[in-house]
């Protein structure tokens, strides 16, 4: 389940700044604009994580816990019927304390948040469990929060994606050639969808994270709607190319430098 699924919007709620402003903006109107701006002030975010027991450790000059290494935090969790195990994580103090108001919790980067819920193998993180204003983060909405990525659409397969600002980015050839069913799927979406100039298909790595397979859409167009319409159509005719456990990030290539350099490594796609 996505963020957006059960995102709870009420202006009258608990204060909280940018994040929360962004988080009601999302809730009034789920735009790539206004999920991008919600991501965006999400990773530049603490987040405080409620603990089973104290946990001391020292902090850094913004508040945020500096976990020692190998040592394991005594999260508290939540698990539904399906035995899916959430991570949970509150904006501020008092959404904390609407859950529970002498929980003991270390404030966290949102990013090392993520990367936690990544290596523990969470199913989602939610955001103030009990509002005002909260909801889900599913598995691969915080998988590539932690690496960097703003994830704006998410289909079966695919994922519409913006680097967050900041984020350190690798791009590299692809480890072994596609395979022939993955490589005429994309040719098919690239004659069918004339807003696409061209495509290119290369590995990326966001923030020192694992590789992932990507792709890079050179566009013809810049309006949102359009573009949503193409990732759309391009994951639905890739669906079937794919395996289960196989997944593509699309990225509009935008940025000069960044298409310059996935235009010299990736592999481009020829309809």
């Amino acid at each position: 389940m996505s963020l957006l699924d059960r995102l709870q919007g009420n202006a009258g709620g608990a204060p909280g700044g940018e994040l929360l402003a962004r988080m009601r903006a999302l809730s009034g109107d789920d735009s790539p604009a206004n999920r991008a701006a919600f991501y965006q002030a999400l990773l530049g975010a603490n987040l405080l994580v409620p603990t089973s027991r104290p946990f001391d450790c020292p902090r850094d000059e913004s508040g945020a816990a500096t976990l020692p290494e190998g040592e394991p935090i005594p999260l508290v969790t939540v698990e539904n019927d399906a035995g899916q195990r959430a991570m949970l994580a509150f904006t501020d103090v008092a959404a904390l304390h609407a859950w529970r108001s002498a929980a003991d919790h270390l404030s966290l980067a949102a990013g090392a948040l993520f990367s936690i819920a990544v290596q523990n193998d969470f199913d989602a993180v939610v955001l103030n469990i009990a509002g005002p204003d909260g909801g889900d983060l599913s598995r691969r909405e915080f998988s590539m929060l932690a690496q960097g990525m703003l994830p704006l659409a998410e289909g079966e397969h695919g994922t519409q994606a913006l680097l967050a600002a900041g984020g350190r980015v690798a791009v590299a050839p692809l480890a072994a050639p596609p395979a022939d069913a993955l490589l005429a799927a994309f040719r098919a979406a690239l004659r069918r969808n004339a807003a696409v100039e061209t495509i290119f298909l290369f590995r990326l790595a966001v923030g020192g994270s694992h590789w992932s397979l990507a792709a890079g859409f050179c566009m013809r167009t810049r309006s949102e709607p359009e573009r949503q319409a193409v990732f759309q159509s391009v994951g639905d005719q890739i669906h079937a190319a794919l395996g289960d456990d196989e997944y593509v990030d699309f990225l509009a290539l935008d940025d000069a430098a960044f298409r310059s350099e996935v235009q010299r490594v990736g592999m481009r796609i020829v309809a």
